[in-house]
């Protein structure tokens, strides 16, 4: 009986070991970013970056002191700036045109993290991320012409994937207490228009944000 005692012992110890060592982690975060839709340049149209914000929770899950496993809930604004200009008659150029797109889309990235040890770490996120489109709002406004909204929901494919990536630092303020600091981008590789013809296609998503955040 005591053999067999021991034996039991000795085969629980590890798993024993390891819920001692396995580290979960919950926090929040929230951050400004820069946003474009990666397409077809069309005549007369600029395309910048546009601003953007996301936020939400995310939980980790440590497999050891540098290597976790990173899930997030975020909801994120996506979309892109068009510039252009209004004309008369003639062709003569009236004024401005600023086209802001919003998509606004609840995200779950998937992501590995390496992170170096101590107190302050400097981390790396590699992964992907697949999100559901809530809504796709234009707002359109300029010189001399009225403002207006349009949605786009419909036209719009409601599911969109793609990689993740970024980087930052997490440093400790207290035995139960961390912040970071990230940027972290996004590349889409899903087509977002349900229409594909003439100068909808080959449309993906773009982003890059500055996440604040904290762990507990």
């Amino acid at each position: 009986m005591k053999r067999k005692l021991f034996i039991l012992i000795l085969m629980i110890q590890p798993f024993f070991l390891l819920s001692q060592e396995k580290k979960f982690d919950i926090g929040i975060q929230i951050g400004p970013g820069l946003k474009k839709i990666i397409r077809e340049k069309i005549p007369g149209i600029d395309n910048p970056l546009g601003i953007n914000y996301s936020g939400g929770v995310f939980w980790g899950y440590s497999f050891s002191e540098k290597y976790s496993l990173v899930v997030n809930s975020l909801f994120i604004n996506k979309g892109s700036l068009y510039k252009s200009h209004s004309v008369d008659p003639i062709g003569g150029i009236t004024g401005k045109i600023n086209i802001n797109r919003n998509l606004s889309y609840i995200e779950v990235p998937l992501m590995f993290r390496y992170k170096s040890g101590g107190a302050e770490s400097f981390f790396i996120n590699l992964g992907v991320f697949g999100s559901y489109l809530l809504k796709d709002m234009e707002v359109t406004t300029g010189d001399n012409i009225q403002k207006y909204t349009y949605d786009y929901s419909e036209y719009d494919n409601k599911v969109d994937y793609g990689v993740s990536g970024g980087f930052g630092i997490i440093e400790k303020c207290s035995s139960k207490l961390k912040y970071f600091i990230e940027i972290r981008a996004d590349l889409g590789l899903h087509e977002m228009n349900k229409d594909t013809s003439h100068n909808n296609s080959d449309s993906k998503t773009f982003s890059t944000n500055l996440f604040f955040g904290l762990m507990f």
